[in-house]
């Protein structure tokens, strides 16, 4: 019997030991391949918005949840070296230079200097990239969208003077370390002056009653990381809003749906910084995640008309717009800030969805700091944005 005990004593002991050291493998794995995809840091350019995303802030976005994987993104752009490289000296025969380029080539970059474009920029399964982040590109010739890409990645890319929307973004996207800057200031028609889009208006009209009541809305699965919109403004537009009522920094719309923002930074456009007016889809899941990001002084555009002016506006009531449904899903928003908005700073519209916010500082907003938003402080966090780190 003793002889019985001692055996099966060691058996289990063994398997204990088995079970610890799968364990430590599994938990040194992990390690391992976390930090083998921490996307690089570097230094940003001088005088932009954006502040770069380090390896701890990293590590709490996907404690709290990555599920598009923008890490990951991030590291394999990273990780491209094939470019076909363009300078402005190519482009001085060439008004689509660097659409040509795109045309013949997978990834191209753009040396520094300064551009001008006549027609959009498709980049459609493509890479389009600048040097060090200061290419500069006069949109001011283009008619409506500057930039639009699908299931591609634009990054360290400037747009100046877009008409109507600086950057569109569609599905499977990630757009990287770019600014947009004084979209629509310089046309009498522009109707949106949106620095950043996520919106398919085909798509959201084509959705019948019984799909806006059951939450269908459409997945664009894209990563919006580094970037700066400021100085919007639009002319034209409804009876509503006209003459700066309607350009956001950031508008993600319409059913739009599954779309990550990291350190993404709104300032003085003469509507909303972000806006999510009926944006999502039915899921038990936030479908907008926003990390450090900074909503600051929108609807106070210093030589324009101004709109609404909130930092954050998290969607909208039932009653407006009823053919274009209702806002669905959650939006979740962490260390983040709105301060010095004309409006609101964190703004809920009186929107049916939930609001998950998580260690956002909101100050000197002119109504109300957080409009029916309950915000949850966060102690062990160092890299949680604050007001007093932007300046006017």
């Amino acid at each position: 019997m003793t002889s019985l005990r001692i055996g099966v004593k060691l058996t289990l002991m063994k398997k204990l030991s088995l079970y610890l050291f799968l364990v430590l493998m599994f938990s040194l794995f992990t390690s391992y391949s976390f930090a083998e995809n921490i996307p690089r840091n570097d230094p940003v350019p001088e005088g932009v918005m954006y502040r770069g995303i380090n390896e701890e802030q990293w590590k709490t976005i996907e404690k709290i949840g990555d599920p598009l994987n923008c890490r990951k993104r991030v590291y394999d752009f990273q990780q491209i070296k094939d470019y076909n490289i363009i300078g402005p000296e190519d482009c001085k025969g060439n008004m689509n230079c660097i659409q040509d380029a795109l045309s013949k080539n997978k990834h191209v970059k753009l040396k520094e200097g300064n551009y001008k474009i006549y027609s959009s920029i498709v980049v459609y399964k493509k890479v389009l990239t600048g040097e060090n982040g200061n290419v500069i590109i006069n949109a001011e010739g283009v008619g409506g969208r500057a930039v639009m890409v699908n299931e591609g990645i634009v990054a360290n890319i400037n747009i100046n003077f877009a008409k109507d929307i600086a950057f569109d973004i569609k599905f499977d996207s990630l757009v990287y370390r770019s600014v947009a800057r004084n979209t629509g200031v310089k046309s009498s028609s522009t109707t949106k002056g949106h620095g950043f889009s996520v919106v398919d208006y085909g798509l959201d009209r084509s959705r019948t009653k019984d799909d806006l009541k059951n939450g269908k809305g459409f997945s664009f699965n894209s990563c919006l990381i580094s970037l700066e919109s400021s100085y919007g403004y639009n002319e034209s537009g409804g009876s509503c809003c006209i003459k700066g009522g309607n350009a956001d920094g950031f508008q993600i719309k319409y059913g739009a749906a599954d779309v990550t923002l990291i350190d993404t930074h709104a300032h003085h456009n003469t509507d909303d910084g972000f806006d999510f007016w009926k944006a999502g889809r039915k899921s038990d899941e936030p479908v907008i995640r926003i990390f450090y990001s900074s909503a600051n002084y929108n609807g106070k555009h210093p030589t324009k008309s101004n709109g609404d002016g909130n930092g954050y506006k998290f969607g909208s009531k039932n009653r407006l717009q009823k053919d274009r449904g209702k806002d669905w899903g959650a939006r979740l928003i962490y260390g983040s800030v709105a301060c010095n908005n004309k409006m609101n700073g964190f703004d809920k519209s009186k929107s049916p969805v939930k609001i998950i916010s998580l260690g956002n500082q909101s100050k000197k907003n002119r109504k109300v700091n957080f409009h029916k938003v309950s915000n949850k402080k966060i102690k062990d966090d160092k890299n949680l944005l604050k007001c007093s780190m932007f300046k006017k």
